[in-house]
């Protein structure tokens, strides 16, 4: 199953995985929608200063998750960035 969804991301961290839209284990695509802003991706205490990964404007981030992941995301600089993200559900 394909969903997606587009988050509008700030200085507080936002869940991308909602558990309750899917399943899984799934593969989850995060796309910087942003024309300047980076996006930072980690768990629930990312920061612009500490996270797992940074993604640059116009750039992506793949992943698998399982039932027990949460990914969580936040724009840098006090910014806000548009954050689409696909989630495929493996069956």
């Amino acid at each position: 199953m394909l969903s997606h969804q587009i988050y509008q991301v700030n200085n507080t961290a936002v869940l991308l995985t909602n558990h309750s839209i899917f399943h899984f284990p799934t593969t989850v695509c995060v796309q910087n929608t942003s024309g300047s802003a980076n996006v930072y991706l980690g768990g629930p205490t990312v920061s612009s200063s500490s996270y797992g990964f940074r993604i640059d404007p116009g750039q992506t981030f793949t992943a698998e998750l399982g039932p027990e992941d949460y990914l969580y995301a936040i724009a840098g600089s006090g910014s806000t960035a548009p954050v689409a993200v696909m989630y495929l559900e493996q069956r």
